[in-house]
């Protein structure tokens, strides 16, 4: 077969497009490890592949707070914004300009949104949308899919708060264009409904409510009859009849079935008929859970309803619930006026079959506590050598020297090496205190200037606490340790600062306050194992300097 061939070619071409594809998944399944933070649900590091979607990386940080804004998500690369990504544009297919790889140490920032519109009503996709500051109205329904089909006309009304009154504004004969929204409005797009001279409607206490044809014979009698009837708990003696009079002004009715003596009574059409409750409490019968559920919120009440059923309808306990801890409000009669006269009694529960055995009453409140009540969220814990030390606001732009500044500034006796814990391990300590990002919940540890010098490792008194003196050298701390043994090798000595930074020691390395020296032993390799125990001795000192901190 010749090179030149078709079928050659073909073949060299299939080989080609199968590496090309081999390549790009193995770029995809490459992971990255990168910092969230800012206006999402759980900031923190997580692993992504280094080709993935902005839309999954946010998701996998639980999405943006109702806050955060989704227009303008930076990606920050040694401390450099590289690239600003609008989700709306990726949710359309639009081109982005600059999309890069992931890399370790990237970090994801949600912002604050600048604005919040809501838009309801006749359109494709419903809902709460961010802008920006110089889109309009045009833009808005553009991210709503649209208008929805409709053979009726359209009011388009915008409700506004100004100066802490609602205003309301029709913008159908305005060009979309021209509308500018601001922070906080709203837009409802409503069809014209054109008038059903045939039709009457019932609600209330009916069995099947709803619109029904209107004819000259129509009656109260049979209007009932057509919904099914009264329900039990309704009040035949005080229905209400909504219609319009010959002006065109609301004329309301009052019938009694009761003392009707058979009586009926004629409907006109567009009337509206309800028919009350006996119990006016009745219609607004509900239960209510709130705490470590998925749904918490307010449900209706239903007869013989337990509260496994109403955590149930709740989406069940999360993960963080204290299934032992549920507290049951109750009133103390059902004509309680107020949720004053309540009783509240706590129900120390296993997450076992006893829950179904509790029978609710209406307007019962079931409050599931959880295990990590009383956290604060958005904020950071400063200790040690501060003049203010305690927990303090955070936001996602604040730095080592910021959050110090917070704490009133470094105290007399501070020593600015700090410690940064973040999930329970200590981040390397920054270089530099105003670049550095602070995330919600470190905890920042400014330790005291120490007043002495550790020397541990093959010395003559072996693990020997020194007199901190500025400028000393090394050799003035191997003395005050009684000097190395004969195993002891000389040109192999390190340190462990106060901070856990490893130091190689020199003759005329300066040693800060607090060091470990570590002077380990000398022979083949598998020797060197012995150092590790001393390097643990260097830990343990660093700790208990910690442990000063932390008491203070």
């Amino acid at each position: 077969m010749s090179c030149s061939s078709p079928s050659w070619l073909y073949f060299r071409l299939t080989v080609l497009l199968s590496l090309l594809s081999l390549c790009s998944l193995v770029a995809s399944a490459q992971q990255a490890r990168i910092n969230i933070v800012g206006e999402v649900v759980r900031p923190g590091t997580y692993s992504v592949p280094v080709r993935s979607q902005m839309s999954d990386v946010l998701r996998t940080a639980g999405g943006p707070t109702p806050y955060g804004s989704v227009r303008h998500v930076r990606v920050i690369r040694n401390g450099t914004a590289l690239y600003v990504h609008d989700l709306y544009a990726e949710r359309a297919d639009t081109p982005q300009t600059r999309r890069p790889f992931f890399r370790n140490g990237d970090i994801v920032l949600v912002k604050i949104a600048d604005l919040h519109v809501c838009v309801s009503g006749l359109v494709k996709r419903p809902g709460r949308y961010v802008l920006t500051e110089n889109e309009t109205l045009a833009d808005l329904l553009r991210y709503c899919g649209g208008l929805t089909d409709t053979e009726e006309g359209l009011i388009i009304q915008l409700h506004r708060s100004e100066h802490g009154l609602m205003t309301l504004s029709d913008v159908m004969g305005t060009p979309f264009s021209d509308v500018r929204l601001l922070d906080g409005d709203s837009i409802t797009l409503q069809p014209i409904m054109s008038r059903r001279r045939n039709e009457i409607i019932l609600s209330g206490a009916v069995k099947r409510p709803g619109r029904y044809e209107w004819d000259s014979t129509a009656t109260l009698l049979s209007a009932l009859n057509d919904a099914g009837g009264p329900t039990e708990e309704a009040r035949p003696d005080h229905i209400l009849i909504h219609r319009r009079g010959r002006h065109y002004e609301r004329v309301m009715e009052s019938v009694n079935l009761s003392d009707a003596g058979g009586k009926d009574f004629p409907l006109c059409a567009e009337d509206s008929v309800v028919v009350p409750l006996a119990d006016a409490a009745g219609a607004r019968r509900t239960v209510k859970v709130s705490g470590g559920v998925f749904r918490p919120g307010t449900y209706a009440y239903e007869s013989r309803m337990t509260v496994a059923d109403l955590l149930t309808l709740a989406g069940g306990l999360r993960p963080d619930a204290a299934c032992t801890r549920l507290l049951l409000t109750r009133r103390l009669s059902p004509d309680a006026p107020s949720h004053a006269d309540t009783l509240a009694t706590a129900l120390q529960i296993p997450l076992n079959d006893s829950l179904s055995r509790i029978t609710l009453h209406p307007f019962d409140e079931v409050s599931v506590l959880t295990a990590t009540e009383g956290k604060m969220r958005g904020s950071i814990c400063i200790l040690g050598a501060v003049n203010f030390g305690g927990r303090h606001a955070w936001h996602p732009f604040l730095t080592v020297e910021q959050a110090i500044e917070n704490a009133g500034g470094l105290s007399a006796e501070a020593y600015f090496s700090p410690a940064i814990v973040r999930h329970g391990r200590i981040v390397p300590a920054p270089s530099s205190a105003d670049d550095f990002l602070l995330m919600e919940g470190d905890t920042l540890v400014i330790p005291f200037t120490p007043a002495f010098v550790n020397v541990t490792g093959e010395v003559q008194r072996r693990t020997v606490q020194v007199p901190y003196r500025e400028n000393a050298s090394l050799k003035y701390y191997l003395s005050q340790a009684g000097g190395t043994n004969a195993v002891a090798s000389k040109s192999h000595i390190y340190g462990v600062t106060i901070n856990n930074r490893a130091l190689k020691i020199r003759r005329r390395t300066r040693i800060p306050p607090g060091t470990t020296i570590v002077v380990p032993r000398k022979g083949p390799a598998r020797d060197t194992r012995l150092s590790i125990k001393d390097l643990q001795a260097a830990i343990i000192h660093t700790l208990l300097i910690a442990s000063r901190i932390i008491h203070f």
